[in-house]
């Protein structure tokens, strides 16, 4: 049993639904082909470190998603319940 929506959302198939954008998707296959090509230019200890930067980046910008969900959440409950008792 989950223990709270923000737990479903983050942790359920619900994502699965949501359909990335065509810029989202331009970035991520760009991203991937530099990925590959720095793969090839760099020797390994280079890419080791590359690699644990860029999984930093992205444990960060993770971070920061859910952060933001979470805040901005908050606050359209907020104006709702405010709308609501004012209605």
């Amino acid at each position: 049993m989950q223990n709270s929506v923000f737990d479903f959302i983050f942790t359920s198939d619900v994502c699965e639904s949501i359909k990335p954008s065509v810029q989202y998707m331009r970035f991520s296959n760009e991203s991937d082909k530099l990925y590959r090509r720095l793969k090839e230019l760099l020797n390994d200890e280079q890419f080791d470190i590359f690699d644990k930067f860029i999984n930093l980046a992205m444990g960060m910008e993770s971070e920061a998603i859910e952060t933001y969900f979470i805040e901005g959440f908050k606050m359209g409950m907020r104006i709702a319940a405010e709308r609501l008792t004012k209605a």
